[in-house]
């Protein structure tokens, strides 16, 4: 169930926090036809949800009046481009700029979710089309390679591409659409957190405005695709407090990576139950408290008790850390 922060349970060693969404793409993400394109529609979704959002990305342009006001104008939709521009001619790509908006060393984004619908300048221009799939592939590695990529620690949505209602452009779209699930399986084999929407089945050509453009209809179908797919990532990312090895239950193997990993410090540790940064008392606390859930426990009758010095200096880890205002560890998991 969602609430005010992300999730009423939130995942593992993540706390309430801001979701930073960035939107990217062409056009119908830039609001070039439509003021603030599917953006407007999503904020307003998400906020209705209980999820609290910050769009972010390299752009202010197109917002509309709501937007403005609620300080969200900010996206990565580029009007015309192309998935990589290298290979075209006249038309600027993400693939070739992605880096001077997500680099380390210039302001930082810092998306938790990366929303991509790119493509449909591609058919236009009929712009090797067989090869097109890859390049997204490209792409999206590119950005959430948990080895080297910009954004590691994001998940990336891909959504299909709405109708193209130029003469004999519909096709190419489909075809293209028709690879994007078992691109999204292939990344998720190679343990990038990525996962597919059908915004394609949510809009019809009857909710476009011209050739590549949403309506307004079509704009608030978009966002309901997204929305979708960001409650669908943030569920599955739920995981039981105190079961640091993702199994599923709460048990002593939890208890023996919490004891290995005692005294570390560090972001994304896995037996950092709450959140703070630091491997001590306060998580072995987390597990403790929800020992046994999630199944029968194994291999301990009781909750371990750790050393009597270790509880004191923990304890006060504890007060410590909640004097601190610390962002809990990142969550990780999958036009024209």
């Amino acid at each position: 169930m969602l609430l005010g922060g992300w999730l009423a349970t939130p995942p593992r060693a993540a706390v309430a926090q801001t979701l930073r969404v960035m939107p990217l793409g062409d056009s119908v993400t830039d609001g070039f036809a439509l003021p603030g394109g599917y953006r407007a529609p999503l904020y307003t979704k998400l906020q209705q949800a209980g999820i609290d959002t910050l769009f972010v990305g390299d752009h202010q342009n197109n917002p509309t009046a709501s937007l403005t006001a609620a300080g969200q104008q900010r996206h990565s939709g580029h009007s015309g481009w192309v998935v990589d521009g290298t290979i075209s001619p006249t038309r600027n790509g993400l693939a070739e700029n992605i880096a001077t908006w997500l680099a380390p060393s210039r302001t930082p984004i810092d998306p938790d979710i990366v929303l991509l619908m790119i493509g449909t300048n591609d058919v236009i221009d009929n712009l090797q089309l067989a090869q097109a799939p890859d390049r997204i592939g490209d792409l999206i590695t590119r950005i959430v390679s948990p080895d080297d990529g910009l954004a590691p620690d994001a998940h990336l949505i891909l959504g299909s591409l709405i109708p193209n209602r130029q003469s004999g452009k519909q096709a190419p779209t489909d075809a293209l659409n028709a690879a994007l699930p078992g691109l999204v399986a292939e990344h998720q084999q190679l343990g990038e957190s990525v996962s597919f929407v059908d915004v394609a089945s949510y809009v019809t050509p009857a909710d476009m405005s011209d050739l590549y453009h949403p309506n307004a209809t079509g704009a608030a179908k978009i966002a309901d695709a997204f929305l979708g797919g960001i409650q669908a990532f943030l569920e599955s990312s739920q995981t039981l407090p105190g079961d640091y090895n993702a199994d599923g239950v709460v048990d002593a193997a939890d208890y023996t990576l919490w004891r290995d990993s005692e005294g570390q410090t560090g972001a994304g540790l896995p037996a950092d139950g709450n959140g703070d940064g630091q491997i001590n008392q306060g998580d072995y606390l987390v597990w403790r408290d929800h020992f046994g859930q999630g199944g029968p426990a194994a291999g301990a009758s009781a909750a371990p008790e750790p050393a009597a010095g270790a509880l004191g200096a923990g304890l006060l880890a504890i007060a410590a850390a909640r004097r601190r205002q610390r962002r809990g560890r990142r969550l990780l998991v999958s036009h024209g």
